[in-house]
């Protein structure tokens, strides 16, 4: 039997097949048309109204711009040429252009073209990328045959030709090499088997992929898609071979709406536009990406105009606005949670001898020390003092995000109920902690991410009140992710730690739980723990819309009961937009507390 994969039911969303660009010589973007798609519907949040905020006990307005939860428009290519710089504060990562080893630079948003777009509004794919259109026929076994139609006239930049089928398959076999430290590896080699064999390339225009296992259809797109930097993106063959690897991760040949210009590492990255871009003419002529790691510098340069758009804290949106800087919001786009270190009891080095690991990590006294550690946060009073109000308050970590995060403001489908804010209860907590013998509480370490928006004044304050109700001793400790923790989440060392960890990107719990929850299957994680490799295994190749949402409803409920990790607040991110920027025509990716999508930003 065919099936024609026009839409995905798994979501009953629906992807866009059919574009038809219209030609323009105004400024103004025409949209193009596209096939019929599930509208996001706004919710109660999104309705533009002033928002009070308290700054030195004084209430200030804030006339925040919230941002569209559903995709961008795509606009039609222009006669009129991109012009100007825009100069943007953004996640440089490792500075990694080869995509088998780049953790998230937001610049590859723009030097490079996924192979499908994205639709937030419903959490699935559209044709407004690489590919024309994608369908596939189910066998007997239980494989799947694929055909990718890759649009025709998409280029290379720098004159390297156009993107093939063999382009495509190339970039897929490339995850295969030792080193990769993509994260989405796993994930894209699942297309395929990750065996070369099963890519034919033989049409230029279509290629043909065997799969020998069925895999959960939203999240075996969405590591093909624009939800996130890293994922595929066809690179050049020809031009790989020709220049090798090295040459290639510090001067990229890929096919997006801006082509790599030069590099300063550790400071600045500058991006030049792709006049004839087959899904927008780029606003501006150059993109200028600074990397900014402190914070009160980049909100100077925010407000004196040394950069166009950058993320700020919500304690310092009225600063900034009185700029005159306008402030988009975007609701629910980063989840910082504290996650309990050493939790790998599979690992040869494994250490049972700390308060929340133990013989019996899941129950017993393990459990009730973080139990404990849960109860002793005060939500409400990070959301008011750190976050401004500009969140909600946190309930289960890995992408459980709210019950006002899913369509029209209501909870999403896989939501329970049952599920509360943990309680702020010190005297519980310390009870708590005495009856599991740890009286007066214990010393442990924390990480705190630098270059994080919220991370490390969030978990100084988690620390800060760990130590005053249960009288721990926490030995902090700042430093960026990359490479340190970040390697010791590899070795799985992370014993007697615990650190606060921006989640994202935001989507549904089977992503985060499944990618880095804990399947003891995948690259990096943040535990090893046997429930979600189990529960994992099996939504990772569900097909069935009612049947994933039931599996994310048990990921919540054992993360509910076992406290693995500790929710604290979800956060919407603002967004600041200068006035070289045309007033409406930068929209920030919903659920993202990154820059993508500059590609549609207009001059003034």
């Amino acid at each position: 039997m065919k099936l024609k994969f026009r839409t995905i039911g798994l979501l009953g969303m629906v992807a866009a097949l059919a574009l038809a660009a219209c030609g323009g010589d105004d400024d103004t973007p025409t949209p193009q048309s596209t096939a019929t798609r599930v509208p996001a519907t706004a919710t109660p949040a999104d309705t533009p109204t002033p928002i009070t905020i308290i700054v030195a006990g004084t209430p200030v307005v804030v006339t925040a711009t919230p941002a569209p939860t559903s995709t961008p428009a795509p606009t039609a290519v222009m006669t009129r040429k991109p012009t100007g710089v825009l100069r943007v504060v953004a996640n440089l990562g490792n500075e990694q252009w080869l995509l088998r080893a780049t953790t998230g630079e937001a610049p590859m948003w723009n030097i490079s073209d996924p192979m499908v777009w994205w639709d937030w509004g419903v959490d699935g794919p559209t044709n407004e990328a690489t590919l024309e259109s994608w369908d596939f026929t189910e066998n007997a076994d239980g494989s799947l045959d694929w055909e990718w139609v890759i649009k025709p006239g998409i280029k290379f930049a720098k004159g390297w030709g156009e993107v093939t089928s063999e382009d495509v398959a190339f970039t897929m076999t490339e995850m295969l090499k030792e080193g990769t430290v993509n994260s989405n590896r796993r994930q894209i080699g699942r297309w395929y088997g990750s065996d070369p064999a099963n890519l034919d390339f033989s049409d230029p225009s279509v290629l043909k992929i065997h799969q020998p296992e069925k895999f959960n259809l939203v999240e075996q797109f969405r590591v093909i898609s624009a939800e996130e930097a890293r994922t595929l993106r066809p690179i050049s063959k020809a031009y790989m071979e020709a220049v090798g690897e090295d040459e290639f991760t510090v001067n990229p040949v890929l096919a997006g709406p801006y082509e790599f210009t030069s590099q300063q590492r550790g400071y600045d990255v500058v991006v030049t536009a792709v006049p004839d871009f087959h899904r927008v003419t780029p606003g501006f002529e150059q993109i200028h990406y600074f990397k900014v790691l402190d914070l009160a510098t980049k909100i100077a340069m925010l407000r004196t105009g040394q950069i166009d758009i950058g993320t700020l804290p919500g304690r310092l949106a009225a600063e900034v606005e009185n700029a005159g800087v306008d402030i988009i919001v975007g609701k629910n786009s980063v989840e910082p949670f504290v996650q309990f270190g050493g939790l790998f009891p599979d690992n040869p080095n494994y250490d049972p001898n700390f308060p929340w690991t133990t013989d019996t990590p899941l129950e017993g006294s393990a459990l009730e020390v973080r139990k404990a550690l849960n109860y002793a946060i005060d939500r409400q009073a990070i959301l008011d003092k750190i976050l401004f109000g500009f969140g909600e308050i946190g309930i289960i970590p890995f992408s459980f995000l709210s019950p006002t995060a899913g369509a029209g403001g209501g909870p999403p489908e896989w939501w329970n109920d049952a599920w509360k804010p943990h309680p702020f209860d010190p005297a519980l907590a310390r009870q708590i902690l005495k009856d599991a013998g740890h009286e007066g509480c214990f010393e442990f370490n924390m990480w705190l991410i630098s270059g994080q928006v919220y991370g490390p004044d969030v978990g100084e304050a988690v620390a800060g009140m760990w130590e005053e109700h249960l009288g721990c001793t926490i030995n902090r400790r700042l430093g960026e992710y990359r490479p340190t923790l970040r390697a010791m989440l590899l070795d799985q060392a992370t014993d007697g730690w615990t650190y606060l960890f921006e989640g994202g990107p935001i989507a549904r719990p089977q992503r985060y739980a499944c990618l880095h929850g804990g399947p003891t299957y995948q690259v990096i994680m943040h535990s090893t723990l046997q429930f979600f490799t189990d529960i994992c295994s099996i939504s990772d190749r569900s097909l069935d819309p009612v049947e994933i949402a039931n599996l994310e409803r048990q990921i919540g409920d054992w993360e509910y009961r076992v406290h693995n990790a500790a929710a604290v607040v979800s956060v919407h991110t603002l967004f600041g937009v200068g006035d070289a920027v045309k007033a409406g025509s930068y929209i920030p990716f919903p659920k993202k507390q990154v820059l993508g999508g500059l590609e549609f930003a207009q001059p003034s």
